[in-house]
C-alpha cells in the first residue's frame, strides 16, 4: 500500500540531492543543470520550524486541564515543564541534532518517524530519526494509534542477526 508514497519519496530524495544524470534530449551530452530548489526550500522550512519547535527557554510547557483554586495543578505542571525541557535538552543529547535533522527531511518526504526508547546500558532515554522510508505502515490508515502493525525495516549484516539470535534478542 506505501508502493506510490514510496515512490514519490524517492524522487524527492533524488532531486533534493541533486543526483547527476546524463541527459540525452535533445542531443547526447545536453547541458543538465539543476537547480536546487527543493534542497534550498528544505533548509528554509528548517530554519522557519526549527526556532518555532525548539524555543532557548523552555521545550515543554504542560497545559493545566479543569479547575486548579490553589494552583496545585499549575505548580506541577512547571514542574514536569522544567524537567522534560532539561530531559530534552540536556540527558538526552542527540534530540537536538535529530530534530534539525527531522525537520530538514520533512518536507522532502512528507512524513517522517521519530523513534524513542529507554536504553538499559546507558540508563537514559534515546530517540533517533526512522530512515525515511524504512517505517512500514499501512497506507491507508489516518492516524497511527489505529494501525493494526507498524515495523521498521533494520538493514542488518547477517552476523548482526546471528549475534541478535545467540543473545536471546532475536527469536529464529
Amino acid at each position: 500500500s506505501m508502493k506510490d508514497w514510496r515512490k514519490r519519496m524517492d524522487r524527492g530524495i533524488e532531486l533534493a540531492e541533486l543526483v547527476k544524470e546524463d541527459k540525452t534530449y535533445p542531443f547526447d551530452k545536453a547541458s543538465n543543470v539543476k537547480y536546487p530548489l527543493i534542497t534550498s526550500a528544505a533548509l528554509q522550512f528548517n530554519a522557519r520550524a526549527y526556532p518555532a519547535i525548539v524555543p532557548a527557554d523552555q521545550v515543554v510547557k504542560a497545559k493545566v486541564f479543569g479547575k486548579d483554586p490553589q494552583g496545585i495543578k499549575a505548580a506541577r505542571a512547571e514542574r514536569t515543564s522544567e524537567f522534560m525541557s532539561w530531559q530534552l535538552s540536556s540527558e538526552i543529547e542527540e534530540w537536538e541534532e535529530v530534530t534539525d535533522k527531522l525537520l530538514t527531511v520533512l518536507p522532502i518526504v512528507g512524513t517522517v518517524v521519530r523513534k524513542w526508547w529507554r536504553d538499559p546500558t546507558e540508563n537514559r532515554m534515546k530517540c533517533r530519526m526512522v530512515a525515511p522510508g524504512a517505517f512500514v505502515v499501512n497506507a491507508k490508515v489516518k492516524n497511527l494509534s489505529e494501525a493494526p502493525r507498524m515495523t521498521e525495516e533494520l538493514p542488518l549484516f547477517p552476523d548482526e542477526i546471528a549475534s541478535r539470535r545467540l543473545s536471546g534478542w532475536f527469536r529464529d
